[in-house]
């Protein structure tokens, strides 16, 4: 061996797996960055080309807090604006009525709230539970319809009350109705509750919600978000739906790494 030789030691296998796996992560991290700066300006464009369209399958959901009681006036009227456009698509009327017998022998009074769709739906026959699809649940009729009727009164002594209607004492439940948009027709809820107590009628509406997707079926009481036509109650859906190598997966951020790796 000659004295400007130099000596190589050996290389183990170890040292040349933990190198070469260096290098593969190396690799994929740059092409990540690569694919990452390209599909965020994608992004940019989707996002703002989606902002300008109406999203398919959307659900418009508005939390209320109105209250319905009967005793408010002789009549009242409770509007409700399902698409927001300013106009009422639904209303419901709150009458209330007192009578006394000549003589002082007693008394008659009533409460009672229906609804009026002018020429549009709604389902009348009755209050659908979280989760119903509301066109299975009873039949849509024009007009005016009665929801709820509380009575009470005493004639001679003797007293009596009453209560009838499909919204007597529900808790959290939903009048399914159909309404016009320049012409085509929406499914909407309206979920309420409502208490009967002597001929006093009260209540509470706390949200409604439509489909934007005209003529289409299969709506849920409560449903807020998700596809139309699954049942689902539990909101928007989720970046779950969203397919492995898709920009879609690049919003998940360091989640959807594991994706890549496959």
């Amino acid at each position: 061996m000659s004295e400007n030789s130099v000596t190589i030691q050996p290389v183990s296998a170890t040292s040349m797996a933990l190198a070469a796996e260096r290098k593969k992560n190396f690799d994929f991290q740059q092409r990540w960055k690569q694919y990452a700066a390209a599909a965020l300006g994608v992004a940019g464009v989707s996002a703002l080309a989606s902002a300008q369209t109406p999203t398919q399958r959307h659900i418009v959901y508005t939390p209320a807090d109105i209250a319905l009681d009967t005793k408010s006036s002789r009549m009242s009227f409770v509007p409700i604006d399902l698409n927001n456009d300013g106009n009422a698509d639904v209303y419901l009327v709150l009458n209330h009525f007192t009578d006394f017998f000549s003589g002082g022998l007693g008394f008659a009074a009533y409460g009672r709230i229906n609804v009026s769709m002018g020429p549009n739906f709604a389902i009348g026959s009755q209050a659908i539970p979280k989760g119903e699809i509301i066109d299975k649940a009873g039949t849509f009729k024009t007009g005016t319809q009665l929801l709820v009727y509380a009575g009470s009164g005493s004639y001679e002594g003797a007293k009596h009350s009453t209560a009838q209607g499909p919204f007597k004492n529900i808790k959290n439940k939903y009048l399914g109705v159909r309404f016009l948009i320049n012409g085509k027709v929406h499914e909407g809820w309206v979920r309420m509750t409502i208490t009967c107590k002597g001929a006093d009628i009260t209540g509470t509406i706390s949200g409604y919600a439509y489909d934007t997707i005209p003529n289409e079926l299969g709506l849920a009481a409560g449903q807020v978000g998700g596809r139309v036509g699954t049942g689902s109650t539990d909101g928007e859906a989720t970046t779950e739906d969203a397919p492995a190598g898709s920009l879609g997966m690049l919003a998940v951020g360091a989640s959807a790494i594991p994706y890549w790796r496959k």
